[in-house]
């Protein structure tokens, strides 16, 4: 597992803003949350960013990085099945405060998003937070997209055509389902087609796969 982990903002990164970015309102709920968790621990299983470092920094004491999505086209390159996925995603149970999804599940079939879900929910801490985003009709990405965070939280796409990967459609009550063992908080629908949402777990709310009897 490849793991960047920082406390300290990286120098030469800078966003060059674009017209098509969009100011993302569920990241601004989300790190204003996370901003009141003392020694709030912040995973982002996106790509590294040098700016979104820094942008992320100024609202949590530690960052954690996980590019899942150069897992995911590694394991297409190699023809692999992308249920491996969350192999490359160990962390010992309740250690996050928040964790960004961003698009991953557009990129991942039921069984592997289930199967990260887990992951997720046995990582973060109880009363913390996860953000997913997803695409709807129209289609705004005709290929794989990253976001890069401007100032006032807007979201700037970052083309990655040299991920090929094929996207998968859901709609709303999916994405509900697919997230049951967190509890939906708010979302998101923009006029460019996005979908944002906020899920967070409840603080009496048992490890995945374990009873409230057995954490106790």
């Amino acid at each position: 597992m490849t793991l960047l982990t920082a406390d300290q903002p990286l120098k030469n990164s800078i966003v060059k803003p674009e017209e098509s970015g969009y100011k993302s309102n569920v990241l601004q709920m989300f790190l204003e949350g996370l901003h009141q968790r003392d020694g709030s621990h912040l995973l982002d299983l996106g790509l590294i960013s040098g700016n979104n470092i820094n942008f992320f920094l100024r609202w949590v004491n530690k960052l954690s990085v996980c590019d899942m999505f150069h897992y995911l086209d590694r394991e297409r390159r190699r023809r692999r099945p992308a249920g491996r996925l969350e192999q490359h995603f160990d962390f010992p149970p309740l250690t996050f405060d928040g964790i960004l999804l961003w698009n991953l599940f557009d990129y991942v079939d039921n069984q592997t998003a289930v199967k990260l879900v887990q992951r997720c929910h046995k990582s973060i801490k109880p009363g913390g937070r996860l953000i997913v985003i997803v695409q709807g009709d129209p289609i705004v990405f005709p290929v794989l997209s990253t976001f890069a965070i401007g100032e006032n939280f807007r979201l700037y796409p970052r083309p990655q055509p040299h991920m090929s990967l094929p996207l998968q459609r859901r709609q709303n009550r999916e994405i509900l389902t697919l997230l049951t063992p967190f509890s939906f908080a708010k979302s998101f629908l923009f006029r460019n087609g996005i979908k944002e949402y906020l899920f967070q777990r409840d603080e009496d709310s048992p490890i995945s796969g374990e009873s409230k009897d057995q954490m106790k």
